[in-house]
């Protein structure tokens, strides 16, 4: 005995929209469920930690001061720089120095001094302390400036600790 199933338009596009909706629906959790976010990491983004000899060393009343890493980079996230480089378009928004330091338990003063074509432009006096610091200053850059640009980090008391060279094109 065989059965003959007959196939309306209207049972056709019932069954249609049943498949649109259930698509919706499902579309829809998928897109509100939590998902970890992938990012994709260029080569010239890894971070390398430093595990070399300090930049320099200095030992003041507090205890010693290392300074272990200073790079000028487009940009910081999660305490590490981004887009390190040694050259940067002269229209660019603004410029981080990122360093860190091997500090003492007690409270030091730093300076970032930044110089571009010889001139100070910019000053910022942070603290740091503790065993690994990671402290930056940002730079605004205007389209005029441009040349050799230089930050100086420097302690409170004056003594240099170390400088980061960039070019700005």
């Amino acid at each position: 005995m065989t059965r003959v199933i007959r196939i309306t338009t209207v049972k056709v596009l019932r069954i249609f929209f049943i498949i649109i909706v259930a698509f919706t629906i499902v579309a829809a959790i998928w897109n509100l469920w939590p998902q970890k976010k992938m990012e994709i990491i260029e080569p010239e983004d890894l971070v390398v930690e430093n595990t070399g000899p300090p930049m320099a060393a200095v030992t003041t009343p507090a205890g010693p001061v290392e300074l272990l890493r200073a790079e000028i980079c487009l940009d910081i996230a999660q305490d590490r720089p981004v887009l390190t480089k040694h050259s940067f378009d002269k229209n660019v928004d603004y410029l981080f120095c990122f360093t860190e330091f091997s500090a003492p338990e007690k409270p030091v003063t730093i300076l970032h001094r930044w110089r571009i074509t010889g001139q100070e432009v910019f000053e910022k006096k942070m603290i740091i302390q503790g065993r690994r610091c990671r402290v930056w200053s940002k730079r605004h850059i205007t389209s005029k400036t441009g040349g050799e640009g230089r930050v100086e980090i420097l302690l409170g008391d004056g003594n240099i600790l170390g400088s980061t060279l960039f070019m700005l094109l």
